[in-house]
């Protein structure tokens, strides 16, 4: 298994806390890189990952989270 997965996977598993934890992060920084897409471009210019690869994950994340709170209701 993937170190990351196993590691996301050991830490969720210890409690809902950290799984509330865990998704609370993913959904503020998925928020905060879609504020202002031009400024995660500009900063990323030169990293190993294409800026708008970045935002759409955050994209992907933020209509995975609506989706699933949708389904909650």
């Amino acid at each position: 298994m993937n170190s990351n997965i196993k590691l996301i996977k050991e830490y969720m598993n210890q409690s809902p806390l950290n799984q509330a934890f865990v998704i609370s992060a993913i959904t503020q920084y998925a928020k905060g890189i879609l504020q202002d897409p031009d400024m995660v471009r500009e900063q990323m210019g030169n990293h190993i990952i294409h800026p708008d690869a970045w935002i759409s994950c955050a994209e992907d994340w933020s209509c995975h989270m609506t989706k699933g709170l949708s389904k909650v209701k």
